[in-house]
């Protein structure tokens, strides 16, 4: 049988491993977290809206908390990565009864039953890249995933149709872009001259 020194020093190592596990488990919530505010403000949602006057964090963070989701037999890596349904994914309900909802970009319609999975998805790539994703990203690989719909997206204060999304690489600018999914090529948009474009192959328009 081990002595009580013994035991003492096995004790403590084992509440310091325990330690150092929750807080880098913490860490990863509070770089979610604040990629999440990112998104939100990027979305046209105020950052002090985001974040909690009394604790001063953000929605996500407050969310797990509420929820107890920090917990080391749940990481995040399990969540987002190894769950086969995105709709079981504890993280993709964090606004439901919330008075602040996940934001949508403007132009871009999500069912309601495909809802979290669209907060799945924005979530799991925030986790994956450490970065919030672009409406280009959003427009060609989430929304054909959740069988949502683009009418128009927004540049800034340029209002711009579907064929035309930011690039990936300036946030100032959206001068060049991939074509999103055939699905909505028969959509007629207005153009930037009002005038009404029938099909995503007449051309790609340019905002500066």
């Amino acid at each position: 049988l081990p002595t009580f020194e013994q035991a003492l020093i096995y004790i403590q190592a084992k509440v310091t491993l325990m330690s150092e596990v929750n807080e880098a488990l913490i860490s990863t919530f509070q770089r979610i977290d604040g990629l999440l505010e990112e998104y939100y403000v990027r979305n046209n949602i105020k950052r002090a809206d985001y974040r909690n006057k009394e604790t001063g964090q953000g929605a996500f963070m407050n969310y797990a908390e509420e929820e107890e989701l920090i917990d080391e037999e749940i990481p995040p890596s399990k969540e987002l990565i190894d769950v086969q349904d995105p709709e079981s994914c504890a993280y993709a309900w964090m606004d439901h009864g919330s008075d602040l909802k996940f934001p949508i970009p403007d132009g871009i319609h999500i069912p309601d039953n495909k809802r979290d999975h669209f907060i799945f998805y924005i979530i799991q790539y925030c986790y994956q890249k450490d970065k919030v994703p672009t409406i280009k990203y959003i427009t060609e690989q989430i929304v054909p995933k959740i069988e949502g719909a683009i009418s128009s997206i927004q540049c800034h204060d340029n209002e711009i149709s579907y064929q035309t999304v930011p690039s990936e690489t300036s946030d100032n600018s959206c001068t060049e872009s991939a074509i999103p999914p055939a699905a909505y090529s028969q959509i007629a948009i207005p153009d930037a001259s009002m005038s009404i474009v029938s099909s995503i192959t007449e051309g790609v328009q340019e905002c500066k």
